[in-house]
């Protein structure tokens, strides 16, 4: 059943079994696992649920109670539009649970984390949000993984309210006291790319070459990826002007004012005809329309990116984008095989041309 993805039959017979061995509902929370991780997060609510009304043990209870709270608001997130009143409910669910649970329980500190990213991400609060991460900082005999984790929370913050220098410093804090470990590498990428939004290209450049050489894989290739990015919009361009354009941009997304980085993006796309920037500007663009779920806007941009950049870099992420969206999103099956095919036919060596061709022949079907 759960190769079948069929959950709420795995959890009937994880039921069975957990009542035949005793075994105190650890089948049921490996169903309601196993269908967290895979997004079915409705199925993984109502088993969570399920294990807080009937289980005795209190350990399990508690995990249970926490995972379906993340549950409910990966959930609010992820629809189309953000369901406000219910990451407030969240929200206040993470502190009752944070206030009521045994104090043995890590889950707690994880559940203020959790209120502090839903206030500033979400609910336009990160003044209480820095408030919660200084609390939960200055917490005395606190696991020094976790509190490398709520350093990291509260420097993100800072960094979204405009404090860079309070963001820089807790980054560098964190790369100090966890040398060698992947948190380490992480602040310092976070690091560099606070530099890259202030504009200083040179310093977040010095980062990120020492980060190319990382041994965690993700975090080279995103150091990578951004120190070539910087390079290849600067040669020529000795005012830096419009990269500097597109790192405010970044920021504004960042920090969740979308309106306003759309309407620079636009002036940007529109002003810098010839520079190598505009065609990432376009696909920042489809990203942030995407992103709002404005799939007919992001189809708009898809096609000039198409029309005027197929030989480039991003040729064939916007192509096979585009496809993605109409089948997706627009329910256009019929355009959504044409652009496969299309896609099948100009990139055959591209990294998405496996998908590409499974996606084609299920709609073919």
């Amino acid at each position: 059943y759960i190769q079948k993805k069929d959950y709420k039959s795995a959890f009937i017979q994880a039921k069975a079994i957990d009542r035949k061995s005793k075994n105190k509902n650890l089948s049921v929370m490996q169903v309601a696992n196993v269908a967290y991780d895979n997004q079915s997060y409705y199925d993984a609510i109502k088993f969570y649920n399920y294990i807080t009304v009937e289980s005795d043990n209190l350990r399990i209870k508690e995990k249970a109670k926490f995972l379906s709270l993340l549950s409910q608001e990966k959930i609010a997130i992820n629809g189309l539009s953000t369901n406000k009143n219910t990451l407030i409910e969240v929200s206040d669910a993470y502190q009752n649970f944070y206030e009521g649970t045994s104090r043995s329980n890590p889950d707690r500190y994880d559940a203020l984390r959790n209120k502090s990213r839903l206030l500033a991400y979400h609910l336009n609060q990160p003044d209480s949000a820095i408030k919660i991460l200084k609390t939960l900082k200055n917490l005395s005999g606190m696991d020094k993984k976790l509190l490398a984790h709520v350093k990291m929370d509260l420097a993100n913050v800072n960094m979204i309210v405009g404090k860079h220098w309070e963001a820089s410093l807790l980054y560098s804090q964190i790369e100090k006291e966890n040398n060698y470990m992947s948190i380490g590498y992480e602040a310092k990428l976070e690091n560099a790319k606070l530099h890259y939004f202030m504009n200083n290209f040179n310093l977040a450049k010095a980062h990120l070459d020492i980060l190319k050489r990382s041994t965690t894989k993700t975090i080279a290739n995103d150091a990578l990826e951004l120190s070539l990015f910087i390079e290849t919009n600067t040669i020529g361009d000795s005012n830096e002007l419009a990269l500097k354009q597109y790192a405010n941009i970044s920021l504004l997304m960042y920090q969740n004012k979308f309106d306003e980085a759309r309407n620079k993006l636009k002036f940007l796309v529109d002003s810098q005809l010839y520079h190598p920037i505009r065609d990432d500007s376009f696909w920042l663009l489809v990203n942030l329309e995407k992103h709002l779920g404005k799939y007919d806007e992001a189809i708009n941009f898809l096609n000039i990116l198409i029309r005027e950049y197929s030989d480039g870099v991003l040729g064939d992420d916007a192509l096979f984008m585009k496809a993605q969206i109409l089948e997706k999103h627009l329910n256009s099956a019929s355009e959504a095989k044409e652009v496969y095919q299309q896609f099948l036919g100009d990139f055959p060596g591209s990294a998405y041309a496996v998908e590409a061709r499974k996606r084609y022949r299920l709609l073919n079907m």
